[in-house]
């Protein structure tokens, strides 16, 4: 018998709700024991947890409600997004990974002498992780110009989104609507992949606001698999924004995320 079916059986599960524990353990298998994300058949599933397949198929269906699994169009079962969010979450919530991340923004904010932002998606809605806001002589920009009344207003609001999964991006066109007017028009799914598309192409984000004098830019923050962890932004005033200093800026920023990426993995 495999693992799990053993542990069935073992004192291990003498605990005060049982089907508490047949769900984390399932959801462990598929969390764990498959790491390729292919997906496992129900009964696979419920011969490696030694339980009857209705059994399994019924705490699956539960699991898939609240977004801890998802099945395939192969009727195959893999972790869901909660899973995969709270795995996102998790970098950020390390003490040596956030020292890390933290002296990355800081050396980014010193080089670029502008302030610089790193978001992320948590329950489709944007959150920021951390800011850096270096003080120029002149002006110094406050990110707090940039109230997150409306994600689609900014640029790192617009990556992470552009990159977020089906699941995601209903939760966030749920919260904020349709971007309409903000950004190119969407009303509509496939408005919103075309424009998701062409962003995920470009690999940044340029939002000019003449009314605040700022420029904002972000560039995504990909792990192994392509998969946004989050978006990295910077404000600067325009007028000290021209088409060279854009490149240079967005350059630099690429070179950061790169960090940032494996900062978030080790």
């Amino acid at each position: 018998m495999e693992y799990y079916s053993r542990v069935m059986k073992s004192e291990i599960l003498q605990v005060p709700v049982r089907s508490v524990r047949k769900a984390l353990d399932l959801l462990e298998l598929l969390a764990f024991r498959e790491p390729t994300r292919d997906g496992v058949p129900l009964t696979v599933l419920a011969e490696r947890m030694g339980m009857p397949a209705n059994t399994t198929r019924n705490l699956l269906k539960t699991m898939i409600v609240c977004g801890f699994v998802v099945q395939q169009e192969n009727s195959s079962y893999t972790v869901g997004p909660k899973c995969l969010q709270l795995g996102r979450w998790s970098r950020f919530h390390d003490a040596a990974a956030r020292a890390r991340i933290e002296t990355i923004l800081r050396t980014l904010s010193s080089d670029l002498q502008e302030a610089v932002v790193l978001a992320a998606l948590r329950d489709g809605r944007r959150v920021i992780v951390s800011e850096m806001n270096h003080a120029q002589p002149v002006v110094k920009v406050d990110s707090t110009m940039l109230p997150e009344v409306n994600l689609y207003d900014l640029p790192t609001g617009r990556i992470l989104a552009a990159y977020a999964g089906r699941d995601e991006w209903q939760k966030i066109v749920a919260h904020y609507g349709w971007p309409r007017a903000t950004w190119n028009d969407i009303v509509s799914e496939s408005r919103w992949t075309e424009a998701s598309a062409a962003l995920r192409k470009a690999g940044m984000c340029i939002v000019l606001d003449p009314r605040n004098g700022l420029a904002a830019f972000s560039v995504p923050v990909l792990d192994d698999d392509g998969n946004c962890i989050s978006a990295l932004g910077c404000y600067a005033p325009m007028y000290r924004c021209g088409k060279a200093r854009r490149t240079a800026i967005l350059r630099r920023m690429r070179a950061a995320a790169a960090d940032l990426a494996v900062a978030s993995a080790e």
